[in-house]
């Protein structure tokens, strides 16, 4: 039972890896403008086990508007983001309200998700692998 659920677990965290990279890069494939933004503000977020701080943004994009939005990069051990600190923004040039912070953050904790999943089902397999060795 426990080595089909490592193994189940592990196609799991495969199959999640590859849902959100694939939604991760349809949005951000569209966000060839680069420009450098302003913190505006701070946007919390509460939960019952911490609150998580998301940097409000503004930017003027390439048509000259001035546009806003709030970053999905928070603000943690990596980043710390203030009030009228400056910060790289890519947007999408055809509608500059799609936006988000240039940061190679998202992809740090997807390639983390994808490790761990691999890991689990290496797991499973050699489970599986083992239990057939010693049942022969």
């Amino acid at each position: 039972m426990g080595k089909g659920l490592a193994l189940a677990a592990g196609g799991l965290f495969i199959v999640l890896f590859t849902a959100i990279s694939i939604l991760n890069w349809t949005f951000f494939s569209n966000l060839t403008g680069k420009t450098i933004g302003t913190v505006t503000g701070i946007f919390e977020k509460h939960s019952s086990k911490n609150n998580i701080r998301y940097p409000v943004v503004k930017f003027t994009a390439s048509d000259g508007k001035t546009y806003s939005y709030t970053s999905t990069v928070s603000n943690d051990f990596i980043y710390v983001y203030s009030p009228g600190d400056a910060i790289k923004v890519k947007y999408n040039k055809k509608n500059p309200v799609e936006a988000d912070t240039d940061s190679i953050k998202p992809v740090i904790y997807l390639m983390g998700f994808a490790i761990f999943g691999v890991g689990i089902l290496a797991a499973g397999i050699k489970c599986i692998m083992d239990s057939r060795v010693t049942a022969d």
